[in-house]
């Protein structure tokens, strides 16, 4: 997939982020202060195996978002986009997704990346990017398991063919 489109619709896949947590992280400007910074901005973290670990921290009501990992390379062609938003973005992206299959949506995307990362990643790990995880468990990855997590997310790609390096 090209194009803006194309490119959206891969940032939705790798990242697992849901819609509105899409339009947030492109909103939010990125804070170069990497030592445990508490400011509402983005945290990038990128590691050596071309993987970023975005640090996102949104809540509102019952759904939480603490952080996603993605390629580099796609997260940063995402963050240089001259605009983002639902309309018409997302809504692009989501028709095109329908053209190649009426039975799919880009809330898909979501899920899709949630059943590839529990392939290599343990439970709790895949709850903690996609919903549910407790703060606890958030805050333990985000400080100590980040180069462990990063692995496993090249790795459950690669189960299904996808090197992502």
């Amino acid at each position: 997939m090209n194009g803006e489109i194309g490119l959206i619709v891969k940032f939705g896949l790798f990242s697992g982020l849901r819609e509105d947590e899409m339009v947030y992280v492109y909103d939010r400007p990125e804070c170069n202060n990497l030592s445990g910074c508490y400011c509402n901005n983005l945290h990038a973290l990128q590691k050596p195996n071309g993987i970023s670990i975005i640090l996102i921290q949104w809540h509102r009501g019952h759904k939480k978002c603490y952080f996603t990992i993605t390629p580099t390379s796609i997260f940063e062609d995402f963050k240089s986009l001259t605009s983002f938003s639902y309309s018409p973005h997302i809504k692009s992206a989501h028709s095109y997704i329908k053209t190649k299959d009426a039975t799919l949506n880009f809330m898909w995307l979501r899920k899709a990346h949630y059943n590839v990362m529990c392939k290599k990643m343990k439970p709790f790990e895949a709850n903690i990017l996609a919903w549910g995880a407790k703060t606890v468990d958030a805050k333990h990855y985000a400080m100590y398991e980040l180069d462990l997590m990063s692995k496993s997310y090249v790795e459950s790609w690669l189960k299904f063919g996808i090197n992502i390096n």
